[in-house]
């Protein structure tokens, strides 16, 4: 089995755990499309270059560090 395969299949176990959570706070999944990311109406929160990284909508990554620690805290 590839490597990257595995790597993103256990991110989507993770976030699948939080599902509870993340779904509490606004956000809804992205699709198959894009795997690794959820939506809300004012940023997503993605995976990109080993970490979660909250952007806005116009793609500038916002500071939300405290967020994302209690969104995705097994992860960070």
């Amino acid at each position: 089995m590839n490597f990257s395969l595995m790597n993103l299949g256990l991110k989507q176990i993770e976030l699948d755990k939080m599902r509870g959570y993340w779904k509490a706070k606004g956000f809804v999944e992205a699709g198959r499309a894009e795997p690794l990311r959820i939506n809300r109406t004012d940023c997503y929160i993605t995976f990109l270059k080993k970490n979660w990284v909250c952007k806005d909508l116009k793609g500038n990554t916002i500071d939300s560090r405290p967020m994302l620690f209690a969104l995705l805290k097994h992860n960070i």
